[in-house]
């Protein structure tokens, strides 16, 4: 019994420095992937973004974003601007989140992949895997980063089990140079 005040101690220091881990896994996409499965890759602003309740025969509340587009770089436009529904929303007094989907604010300028949902509405292919957001910089290019910290993977290794990792901060990438290389993988798109 002399050591159960160490041991409570001990315990009360883990609980306090850690804490659950709030990711939804899904399948690691690389970006020769993303590029292949979009319905639609688009440059583009972030106009309004709100929240829209439960659609007949679902039960969740989305978020809409209208994004005013730059430019086509595949699929069906182009039109000036397009409505992108992720699940989740802000309902009443109550917010439901699904950890891992982009949460677009108006202002934001993005290069989206997307892909139509039953219901034929965009959504963002492998949740934020398929949202890059642009981030001006004083000097040099715009940089493009992707918010993957609500996300973790599941990869398949060599011997075919799963591994699930946490989503790793990635170097920011020139947006010239991202929008260069997604078009042209866009270019041997089937």
């Amino acid at each position: 019994m002399r050591h159960a005040p160490i041991a409570l101690a001990a315990l009360a220091l883990l609980l306090t420095t850690t804490r659950p881990a709030d990711a939804t896994v899904v399948r690691h996409l690389e970006l020769e992937e993303l590029v292949l499965h979009a319905d639609a890759i688009v440059h583009g602003t972030v106009r309004r973004a709100g929240s829209q309740g439960a659609a007949p025969g679902n039960r969740l509340p989305h978020t809409v974003a209208q994004v005013a587009v730059h430019e086509w770089i595949a699929g069906d436009g182009p039109t000036s601007t397009l409505l992108v529904r992720e699940p989740g929303a802000i309902a009443g007094d109550r917010r439901i989140a699904l950890h891992g989907a982009p949460r677009y604010r108006e202002g934001d300028e993005v290069v989206l992949f997307l892909v139509r949902d039953r219901g034929g509405h965009y959504r963002t292919l492998g949740m934020a895997q398929g949202c890059f957001f642009v981030e001006p910089q004083l000097q040099g290019p715009a940089r493009v980063v992707r918010r993957l910290d609500e996300l973790a993977f599941a990869r398949t290794q060599i011997d075919g089990l799963q591994r699930i990792e946490s989503a790793r901060a990635e170097l920011p990438a020139a947006l010239p140079s991202l929008l260069a290389l997604v078009r042209a993988l866009a270019e041997y798109r089937p």
